[in-house]
């Protein structure tokens, strides 16, 4: 690598992890115009400034300077960060780094990332909850489930729409992150700490973000207010892709019909059967007018326990149960079984431990029997 194609990877590495020239200047105890020299090649980079810098990226010197190695910029997608708010910054760093990692294995691998058939729909001002039914249901029909219950959204999503899922323990106060680029795709980061109908629900709301306005990244957290029109439409696409208004409104009044009322536990067994959490599908019964507005405050109040009611039915609610291995873990156990990475490169890129390289190994590589194998 050439002075010049060193500057222009160190300032698109920059970029890609968020960071300005003046922190960079910083960190290196130097001038900010001796960082635009640096940037722009006019100026040689010692290896103990490169050493730095790395760490100053949270990479290796390895990764830093791979020949083959892909920093995508998602980074400046995210024009309303609060640059002061150092853990969400991680956050789209985290995110930016995987879908890069991603890229860099599908070139590795000579794959190709499945282009999505969804176009975009800009959302209007007027009548947005009408806009993201309408939305929400073509979506659906696109991907042919109907009104069906959908019970793994992240798979669907990554194999009909060419999605990639990553997963990671966040802070609490972020569920998620969307971010999406032309080469890679659209790109979305959940917390793995929160339950698994959470997840669910952020994951359809960032697929709200890529129908309606995926030029720019979203994240979703404790402190963002539905006021934009992009989050109004997100929250509404969201609650009618996982819970279409026609099924939900159809086994509500099955129940109600069959028993002469809607217990608690029937409340459960609905959440269960869409896969969502309780608090979700009351809101959602409240919001369609089939329970009156207040249900789930009223309920919370009582102490009510989907834990405690919900013996007898088959359970998922408020559970972190492991979440199958997404793409970039697959692409990363193919990559090792082939011998293009080590385990010790397939541990530093997925910053993950070799004990669970070797169980994401058993989990994607596991073939069966000779007979299967050869079919």
């Amino acid at each position: 690598m050439n002075r010049q194609e060193l500057a222009a990877r160190l300032r698109e590495v920059r970029l890609s992890v968020g960071l300005t020239q003046a922190e960079v200047a910083s960190e290196l105890s130097v001038s900010r115009p001796t960082l635009v020299a640096i940037e722009h090649g006019n100026r040689r980079v010692s290896r103990d400034e490169l050493g730095l810098l790395a760490g100053c990226f949270g990479m290796s010197m390895n990764q830093l300077l791979a020949t083959d190695a892909v920093h995508l910029n998602l980074s400046s997608r995210f024009r309303s960060l609060d640059s002061s708010d150092t853990e969400t910054r991680q956050a789209v760093v985290l995110l930016n780094r995987l879908a890069s990692i991603t890229l860099q294995l599908e070139r590795l691998l000579n794959i190709q990332s499945s282009p999505t058939n969804l176009f975009e729909q800009p959302v209007h001002s007027g009548r947005v909850k009408q806009q993201a039914i309408a939305a929400a249901t073509t979506v659906r029909q696109t991907l042919g489930v109907g009104m069906a219950p959908i019970s793994d959204i992240s798979t669907l999503l990554e194999v009909e729409l060419g999605f990639h899922f990553f997963r990671r323990v966040l802070p609490s106060k972020i569920s998620g992150l969307f971010g999406f680029d032309p080469a890679v795709g659209p790109c979305v980061l959940l917390n793995e700490a929160h339950p698994v109908e959470r997840q669910n629900m952020t994951a359809a709301h960032e697929l709200g973000h890529f129908v309606s306005h995926r030029s720019t990244g979203d994240i979703l957290g404790d402190w963002v207010r539905g006021t934009s029109t992009e989050e109004r439409f997100a929250n509404e696409f969201s609650y009618e892709f996982l819970m279409p208004y026609a099924a939900v409104f159809r086994r509500f009044r099955h129940i109600v019909e069959l028993f002469s009322r809607f217990t608690p536990r029937d409340l459960i067994a609905m959440a269960r059967t869409f896969y969502v959490s309780c608090e979700a599908m009351c809101r959602r019964l409240e919001a369609l007018r089939l329970l009156p507005k207040g249900t789930y405050d009223s309920l919370s109040e009582r102490k009510f326990s989907p834990r405690c009611l919900g013996d007898g039915i088959e359970s998922h609610e408020e559970q972190t149960t492991s979440q199958p291995p997404c793409r970039l873990e697959r692409l990363a156990m193919v990559a090792l079984d082939r011998g293009i990475l080590s385990e010790g490169q397939v541990s530093e890129m997925l910053d993950i431990d070799r004990v669970r390289i070797r169980f994401l190994m058993d989990e994607v590589l596991s073939s069966g029997s000779d007979d299967l194998e050869n079919l």
